[in-house]
């Protein structure tokens, strides 16, 4: 019941943007080379990586997965080595595997954001030849980034190195690495997400979209849905931000992108600071923070037991929709609560003064 009022009286709804957004259904659109190109290797590496991690499930790696099946891609013939695991730092995840003819020579795969695997690589593969990757090729490689971003596509780089075999690897082993291309991922918004933010706005809720993704394919999503795309913050200008300046800004930002989980708990402590009532949409692990910091706290049926536990409200649907006719029974629960007081009260106004009356008052 006590989640009820709060989701009446919630008046910022904080979401990440796959699939409350989106229509979370996202597909693996392209694998392409440094330059572009359609590129076999990139799609066969990628598809090792994703199908010999044993980490959290994660839907851009199924994403690669189905592809690759389709494409009758498999693991015969490959040996895994060892697994360096994904973090919110680093956002990246490294597989060390071994061709069984070869024993000798293992191949180091990365996978991850664009920014953290371009800072461990110092050559990149231009027709199967390692060129070193100077400062103009990656400017290059960073136009080509913002590009595929502003027309909406997610993206993934993936890095390679052939060394010498031995038994474990580290984070350190992380260099000198050679840029092997991009996966390209797309995920269209919802068609009513438009209108479910307009009739959100209408019952007094602004929305905040907080994302891990880059700023420029969150900024694609939020002028196709109505949201303002240059009302935006990044996870390394919050970093420097004190708390103060924090509370200041939140409320006047719309987008919220390329943050930690750490980070999306600031952002709902600081709006709850400047007086609003917070509801926050997650479904990850990385959402367990903000999900259970939020006055109401939203996830969905399908979310990561974390979440689901953290969370005040679970939705069967992953619609926006769905929240908004929940706003609106909460606001219609809490007035009648309130009719229920009142009317309670004046009944029993007049059996109040008559016990508390003395008979000497005549």
């Amino acid at each position: 019941m006590e989640a009820i009022e709060n989701l009446g009286s919630m008046d910022v709804l904080c979401t990440d943007k796959t699939g409350a957004l989106t229509e979370g259904v996202i597909a693996l659109n392209a694998t392409v080379d440094p330059d572009g190109r359609e590129s076999a290797s990139v799609r066969r590496l990628a598809y090792l990586n994703a199908a010999l991690e044993t980490g959290i499930e994660n839907p851009l790696d199924a994403a690669i997965v189905a592809a690759g099946e389709r494409e009758g891609l498999g693991t015969a013939g490959w040996r895994k080595i060892d697994e360096i695991p994904y973090d919110f730092l680093r956002k990246r995840l490294t597989i060390v595997a071994a061709r069984e003819e070869d024993a000798a020579e293992h191949w180091i795969v990365t996978k991850g954001a664009y920014d953290q695997v371009l800072e461990i690589c110092s050559t990149f593969d231009r027709d199967g030849v390692e060129t070193p990757l100077d400062e103009a090729q990656r400017e290059h490689l960073k136009d080509y980034y913002r590009r595929m971003g502003s027309e909406g596509f997610r993206m993934l780089t993936l890095a390679t190195k052939r060394v010498k075999a031995r038994n474990r690897y580290a984070r350190s082993d992380e260099k000198s690495m050679c840029l092997a291309g991009f996966l390209l991922f797309f995920d269209p918004p919802k068609a009513d997400a438009g209108k479910t933010i307009r009739d959100l706005a209408e019952l007094g809720i602004q929305v905040k979209v907080i994302s891990g993704d880059n700023r420029y394919v969150t900024s694609h999503l939020a002028a196709a849905i109505g949201l303002d795309s240059q009302s935006l913050l990044t996870g390394e200008e919050i970093a420097g931000l004190k708390d103060e300046a924090l509370w200041h800004r939140a409320e006047r930002t719309d987008l919220f992108v390329e943050v930690d989980p750490q980070q999306k708990e600031r952002i709902v402590r600081a709006l709850q600071r400047t007086g609003h009532a917070v509801g926050y949409i997650g479904d990850g692990i990385n959402d367990a923070p903000a999900l259970h910091a939020a006055d109401v706290g939203i996830s969905v049926e399908g979310a990561v037991d974390v979440a689901r536990e953290s969370a005040d409200v679970v939705l069967l649907r992953s619609d926006l929709d769905v929240l908004r006719l929940g706003v609106q029974d909460g606001r219609r629960t809490f007035a009648n609560t309130l009719k229920y007081i009142s009317t309670t009260t004046s009944a029993n106004f007049g059996n109040m003064v008559s016990i508390n009356q003395s008979p000497y008052d005549e």
